[in-house]
C-alpha cells in the first residue's frame, strides 16, 4: 500500500487495545445496507460481539446509510435478521433504541452537517467546484505520467467568501476535507503497533458530496465520538481509512479512541475474498442449511486461535476463550471445506427438536403423500438422522430423498438388468405388510436376504444395483434398505415395473 509502513524498532503490544478499554466498553458494528451480508462482515460483528462481551460491555448495531442511491430496506433487514441468526444481539441499535439514538446514520444529518461547518470555519475544509470530467481528466493524465492520481487542490485557492457565495448561489460542489501538507499519520494498532501512513499516499478528501450525501469518512467519526466507542475493530482494508479518521477526530477535537485491524481475508487461492469478487454470503450459508453454530465457530477461526487442539465452541465456549492477544496479523484463509467440518463436527452435538423449524423448511418442497407409510414428523426425524450421519448440508435433504417424491419419475431398465429376478423380487415385495418395514431398514435387510436365498441368486448386487436404479434413479445415495423401508412396498412394485417397461 503506497505510503503506508510499520514503525521500525517496535515491540508489539498484543494488549494495549485491551488496556485502554474502560471497565465496560463499547463496541460497534457499523455495515453499509447496499450489499448482502459476506463473510468479512460477519467476522467483524463476531468480534466486536466477543471483544464487548468478553468485557461486561455494550455491543451496538449502527446502520450507516448515508449512501442514499445504494442503500436499501431489503439489506438493512438482512443485516439484522443475519445477526439474529447467529446469536449476535445487540444492546443498543434498531429495534432495540439506546441513549444515542437515531442508530441510523441517515437520520443523523443534522450532526453531520454541523461539523462540517466546524471544519469549514476552522480552516480544515473547503468548498471544491471541480467537475468531475475535471478530476477524471486529471486523474487520467497523472496515470499517464505515472504519477498517483491526486486532486490537485485547484480550489483550495479560492477565497472562503468567494466560495461560500458561489455555493449560496445554487453552484454544484463537494466539500474536501483538506489534510496537513506534508508528514505522516501514525495509527495505533491494538495488534501491529503504529503503523505510518504518509499524508501524500492520500488527498484532500470529499466529505459532503454535490447531492448533499455525506461519505462514510465524516458521520463515521462523528458517530463513534457520540456514542462513546471504546475500540474500533474493522478489517485491515481500512487502515488507509483510520488514518483519514485520527485527522478527521484531531481537527473536530473528538479526543482519540484505540483501533484494532482485523487480518484480510483470503480465498483458497490467496486472493483477497470480497463481496464484489463474488464471496459467499449468509443468506446463501442460509440457504445451504448451514447450522448457525458451526458458521458462527468458523467465523472465529478466521484470524483467531485458542491455542490448543480444540476447535469446536459453542457462544458461551467462544466467549470464554475468546482473546485480543490471540488474533492474528497473517491473512486468514476462508475455505468452504473447513466450514462444512465445523457443520459436521456441530451436527453430531445438536438434536433434531432444536434444528427442526430450520430442517423442515429444507424439506417443504418433498410431497411424500402416498410414498410411504409413515407420518410426516417420523419421516422427517429419520431423514434428519441420515444427514446427521452423512454429514451434509440441510439443503442436500431434498435432494438425497427425491425418490420420496410423489412426482418422481424411475429410470427405464438397463439392458444388462436380470428383468425376471427384479420381477420376481417386485412380485414379493408387493405383498409385504407396510408396517413391517415401515422405518425398519434392518427389517427390510432380512426380507430381500430371504428372497436373494430362495432365488438361488448368489450375487445380492444383481439385485441391488438395478433395484437401486429403479427406485431411486441414483447410481449412489442412501442405503437401499432405508429406500425400501420408507417407500410403500406397492409403490416399490410400481417402479419396478416401470422401469422393466411391464
Amino acid at each position: 500500500m503506497l505510503g503506508l509502513q510499520f514503525a521500525t524498532g517496535l515491540a508489539l503490544d498484543y494488549n494495549q487495545a485491551v488496556k485502554r478499554l474502560p471497565v465496560k466498553p463499547r463496541l460497534r458494528f457499523a455495515p453499509s445496507p447496499t450489499g448482502r451480508l459476506h463473510v468479512g462482515n460477519l467476522r467483524t460483528a463476531l468480534f466486536n460481539y466477543l471483544i464487548a462481551k468478553k468485557h461486561g460491555g455494550k455491543f451496538i448495531l449502527r446502520i450507516e446509510d448515508t449512501d442514499r442511491a445504494r442503500s436499501k430496506r431489503m439489506y438493512e433487514e438482512e443485516i439484522e435478521a443475519g445477526l439474529a441468526i447467529l446469536d449476535l444481539f445487540w444492546d443498543e441499535g434498531p429495534g432495540v433504541g439506546g441513549p444515542h439514538e437515531s442508530y441510523f446514520q441517515s437520520q443523523r444529518n443534522d450532526l453531520y452537517e454541523n461539523a462540517v461547518q466546524r471544519l469549514l470555519e476552522g480552516g480544515h475544509a473547503y468548498r471544491c467546484f471541480c467537475s468531475p470530467k475535471r478530476i477524471g481528466d486529471l486523474k487520467l493524465k497523472q496515470r499517464k505520467n505515472r504519477r498517483p492520481p491526486r486532486y490537485d487542490r485547484k480550489c483550495l485557492s479560492i477565497p472562503v467568501k468567494e466560495a461560500k457565495e458561489r455555493a449560496d448561489a445554487g453552484e454544484p460542489h463537494v466539500i474536501r476535507f483538506r489534510l496537513p501538507d506534508c508528514g505522516e499519520v501514525v495509527v495505533h494498532d491494538g495488534l501491529r503497533g503504529d503503523i505510518k501512513v504518509a499524508v501524500s499516499a492520500m488527498e484532500d478528501f470529499i466529505i459532503r458530496k454535490t447531492n448533499g450525501d455525506f461519505t462514510f469518512d465524516l458521520p463515521n467519526v462523528v458517530d463513534d465520538a457520540a456514542m462513546k466507542i471504546s475500540l474500533v475493530v474493522r478489517g485491515e482494508e481500512h487502515i488507509t481509512n483510520t488514518a483519514r479518521h485520527l485527522l478527521l477526530r484531531e481537527a473536530l477535537d473528538l479526543g482519540d479512541v484505540p483501533y484494532l485491524h482485523l487480518p484480510l481475508i483470503l480465498d483458497r487461492n490467496r486472493r483477497k475474498l470480497s463481496k464484489r469478487a463474488g464471496a459467499v454470503t449468509l443468506r446463501e450459508f442460509v440457504e445451504m442449511g448451514i447450522l448457525p453454530r458451526a458458521m458462527r465457530n468458523a467465523l472465529a477461526f478466521l484470524g483467531w486461535h485458542p491455542g490448543g487442539e480444540r476447535e469446536i465452541f459453542t457462544l458461551p465456549e467462544l466467549l470464554e476463550e475468546f482473546s485480543i492477544e490471540r488474533i492474528s496479523r497473517s491473512p486468514a484463509i476462508f475455505d468452504p471445506e473447513r466450514l462444512l467440518y465445523f457443520h459436521r463436527e456441530h451436527l453430531r452435538l445438536t438434536t433434531y427438536d432444536r434444528c427442526k423449524p430450520r430442517f423442515l423448511h429444507h424439506l417443504s418442497g418433498l410431497n411424500a403423500e402416498g410414498v410411504t407409510a409413515l407420518k410426516h414428523e417420523d419421516l422427517a426425524k429419520i431423514i434428519f438422522d441420515e444427514i446427521v450421519e452423512s454429514g451434509a448440508y440441510f439443503s442436500l435433504a431434498s435432494r438425497m430423498f427425491a425418490f420420496l417424491d410423489s412426482r418422481f419419475k424411475p429410470t427405464r431398465a438397463a439392458r444388462d438388468w436380470d428383468a425376471h429376478l427384479l420381477a420376481e423380487f417386485a412380485a414379493l415385495w408387493e405383498h409385504v405388510p407396510a408396517k413391517r418395514i415401515a422405518g425398519k431398514p434392518q427389517a427390510a435387510k432380512k426380507r430381500v436376504s430371504d428372497f436373494l436365498k430362495l432365488s438361488g441368486e448368489p450375487k445380492a448386487r444383481n439385485l441391488l444395483h438395478p433395484l437401486r436404479l429403479a427406485l431411486t434413479s441414483e447410481e449412489k445415495g442412501v442405503s437401499i434398505y432405508l429406500v425400501l423401508a420408507l417407500l410403500l412396498p406397492k409403490i416399490v412394485a410400481q417402479r419396478i415395473h416401470t422401469a422393466l417397461g411391464a
